[in-house]
């Protein structure tokens, strides 16, 4: 029996779990009979479809679990499926299923358990052996992964698998597990900067106008196209984010580059919110007596370059990280009179935007002892509610005028208070030595104490540096490997938790 390659219907949640994760084990008297048959590769190696019957009992649900390697630190990568789902799929037809196997290790033989749940609340396991051919992947850069620090615990980090975002591979994105094996790839049908896991799928850019969805499963449904309805010229120039009802896109328009910001329905589509930051920027100037277009530069100049945006419950904003300029804070909803206003901005003082009474005067101030963003990427809000961003470090490239530079990076997280209008610095972690990634680059908290640092672009865009941190700011790994060209390796990682994949 082959499956039939799994739709977009799917509800899970990426991360991993120990073998007893998911689903809760039943009775170990099974009054299910379960036979393991074939196997049927996936679309790439680290998919495998095994076939299985069964009798007795109807089947409730199905759980499997990869053992990782001798030496890992890493959890087992472990998923369920309900019975309910398997059979929309057209994987669950009378007494035979399906099970779709996802993130083994290529060019090895994996050993699966697999729990087979009946309705009577029995259980079953078995312990397949699964081999896999090898993968080269077409990015050599990614085939040159060294570790200066390895992983020394499973308590370290409570985080084992990230995201990794590139264009140097045709097979983007990835997921690398912290001892730097790759558990899953894209399938070769474009190479896309922008990369979000959202709705337990993978969205990326469908390298023009559009925006496709990825299965861990196996599988991609082409989510909508936003060049007729929206002006839209590409949904590829930066971050796919989180947004409070679906996904923010970072898009250009025919009109404006790396200014226009897009809410989408993460399974219809359907357009839910937009941010122009030419009109909420060049409405707050004109209201305050400055002409907009002095700051604000039609297509093809890069006057704003937006490259993330994060939603902030706390007062119900859009954060938007302006690389050219300051990290902003604007309405997520529309008012009464149709124009989203600005809430705050936190940035260099001598930069071009400073100069504008009308912009200055949404400007947070900072202690002597907090370092502002300059040219940040990445921004998030953190388990404590503060502004967490990569602050790359360096000037406006189209602004003048550019402001100040550094020569060197960090990640910073900033207390905001919007009643006194003041930004405070509360964390930092500066990589030790020091590293200077200019462009791209990121950090992410996957829970308190724990964060994913990629230095994207280190050592004059040689370099790709990727750590994990613990508490008290330990490196727990310190991964590294060739940049080939400015942002194309690994210009972003986001770190995934370790949690069940549901599917039901």
């Amino acid at each position: 029996m082959r499956m039939k390659h799994f739709t977009r219907r799917a509800a899970l949640s990426l991360g991993v779990a120990a073998c007893a994760g998911g689903i809760a084990l039943g009775r170990a008297d099974a009054t299910g009979v379960v036979t393991i048959g074939a196997q049927t590769p996936g679309p790439t190696q680290f998919i495998e479809y095994v076939n299985a019957s069964f009798s007795g009992a109807p089947l409730a649900s199905v759980q499997f679990s990869i053992q990782p390697k001798a030496g890992s630190f890493t959890r087992p990568i472990t998923a369920a499926a309900t019975a309910g789902f398997l059979a929309s799929h057209g994987a669950l037809n009378g007494n035979n299923v399906v099970v779709p196997v996802f993130g083994l290790y290529a060019g090895s033989t994996n050993l699966v358990t697999l729990t087979f749940f009946f309705t009577d609340g029995s259980s079953t396991q078995s312990v397949v052996p699964i081999s896999t051919p090898g993968y080269t992947d077409p990015c050599t850069q990614l085939d040159a992964m060294t570790f200066t620090q390895n992983r020394a615990s499973t308590a370290d980090l409570n985080f084992d698998y990230f995201l990794l975002k590139d264009y140097c591979s045709l097979n983007s994105p990835q997921i690398f597990d912290t001892d730097g094996n790759l558990r899953w790839t894209g399938t070769g049908m474009n190479n896309t900067l922008p990369a979000v896991f959202y709705n337990n799928g993978i969205y990326i850019s469908d390298g023009a106008t559009g925006v496709e969805r990825l299965e861990l499963y196996g599988g991609m449904t082409k989510i909508g196209d936003y060049a007729a309805s929206q002006g839209v010229s590409s949904t590829g120039p930066h971050n796919f984010d989180i947004g409070r009802n679906g996904i923010v896109l970072d898009v250009n328009t025919t009109a404006y580059a790396e200014s226009t910001a897009l809410e989408i329905d993460g399974t219809s589509g359907a357009v839910l919110n937009r941010w122009d930051m030419d009109k909420i920027i060049g409405a707050a100037m004109t209201a305050g007596g400055d002409d907009p277009s002095q700051f604000v530069a039609a297509t093809p100049a890069d006057w704003f370059h937006m490259n993330a945006t994060t939603y902030n419950p706390a007062d119900n904003t859009l954060i938007v990280s302006s690389r050219e300029n300051f990290v902003i804070a604007v309405d997520y909803d529309t008012p009464a009179d149709g124009v989203k206003k600005i809430h705050w901005i936190l940035g260099d003082t001598t930069k071009k935007w400073y100069q504008f009474p009308s912009l200055r005067k949404f400007a947070l101030s900072t202690p002597a002892t907090t370092l502002v963003p300059i040219g940040q990427h990445a921004v998030s809000i953190d388990s404590h509610g503060n502004l967490l961003l990569f602050n790359d470090g360096l000037g406006s490239d189209f602004q003048v005028p550019a402001g100040i530079s550094r020569t060197y990076s960090e990640v910073d997280s900033y207390a905001i208070n919007t009643a006194a209008m003041t930004a405070t610095g509360v964390f930092t972690y500066d990589r030790s030595p020091s590293l200077y990634a200019s462009f791209c680059s990121s950090a992410y908290e996957a829970a308190p104490d724990n964060f994913l640092v990629d230095y994207a672009t280190a050592n004059n865009d040689t370099l790709v540096d990727i750590q994990g941190i613990g508490a008290m700011n330990k490196v727990v790994f310190d991964l590294q490997f060739p940049e080939g060209s400015s942002c194309t390796s690994g210009w972003n990682a986001v770190p995934f938790l370790s949690q069940p994949i549901l599917y039901y």
